[in-house]
């Protein structure tokens, strides 16, 4: 997940958010001694851990049934993603949502307030030469005879798994 992500299908922004890749601190098959590790099957145990610890917090402070209400995984992935720490330089193919902020996620829990039902990510396309977040898309010249420009966009729901858009799409150019 620390590698640069490459563009396996046109549009596609992934990774949903960075974690730590290499020189991971692990144990060894030797007693007594660690050893450096790397790649997802070490990071992604921190995240899930990260999380089963925020959502034990959750649990001390409101109570078991609170966060049992609150467990899924659309609501788990808007406060990553809410509250991920964006890397300068980097486009949104690189990094995603950003690097993993385990304080930002644990403040995004216990205040779920302020997290939108439904989230749409990313909430924003930028697609004007001085945005660099946004790469390749931004460099990209766009004209009437043009292919379509894809983007992949996330919606989640933290109240149901299942939803539909009503209506169609708004789109507004921000001057």
């Amino acid at each position: 997940m620390s590698k640069k992500s490459m563009l396996v299908n046109i549009g596609v922004s992934k990774p949903d958010v960075l974690l730590p890749g290499e020189e991971i601190l692990g144990l060894s098959l030797e007693p007594g001694i660690c050893r450096l590790n790397r790649g997802t099957s070490f990071s992604v145990p921190m995240l899930t851990g990260s999380i089963a610890l925020v959502l034990s917090a959750v649990e001390k402070e409101h109570g078991t049934d609170y966060r049992k209400s609150i467990q899924n995984t659309a609501l788990v992935k808007q406060a990553i993603i809410k509250s991920a720490i964006k890397l300068k330089d980097w486009s949104i193919v690189e990094q995603g949502s950003g690097k993993f902020n385990l304080d930002g996620f644990f403040d995004q829990m216990m205040s779920l307030d302020q997290l939108p039902k439904v989230q749409v990510y990313p909430y924003v396309l930028n697609l004007t030469s001085s945005s660099d977040y946004f790469l390749p898309f931004s460099r990209q010249s766009i004209y009437s005879s043009m292919q379509p420009l894809t983007v992949e966009m996330s919606i989640s729901n933290r109240r149901s798994a299942h939803s539909r858009i009503p209506l169609a799409p708004k789109y507004t150019v921000l001057s």
